[in-house]
């Protein structure tokens, strides 16, 4: 599974000392939770999350590639 993360959220990992590894186990673990187990955001930031992602998944992949190489999405590296 590829798992890419934006800029902004880069900067937020960054300043947490979070690394890719544990990105990538977050992600591993919160797959497939009901969405009533994940109460701790609000209605609005849900919905802006939930747009975001809607475009990342449509993003055709030479403009995935193009998002790659301005710095805008990073891929989530893992060592495994």
């Amino acid at each position: 599974m590829e798992i890419y993360k934006t800029r902004q959220f880069k900067r937020w990992v960054d300043q947490e000392g979070l690394g890719d590894e544990r990105l990538r186990l977050a992600v591993r673990e919160m797959y497939g939770f009901a969405k009533n187990e994940l109460d701790n955001i609000g209605r609005d930031e849900e919905a802006a999350l939930k747009k975001l992602a809607a475009t990342l998944l449509k993003m055709p992949a030479p403009a995935l590639a193009r998002a790659l190489d301005a710095g805008e999405v990073m891929e989530v590296k893992c060592d495994a």
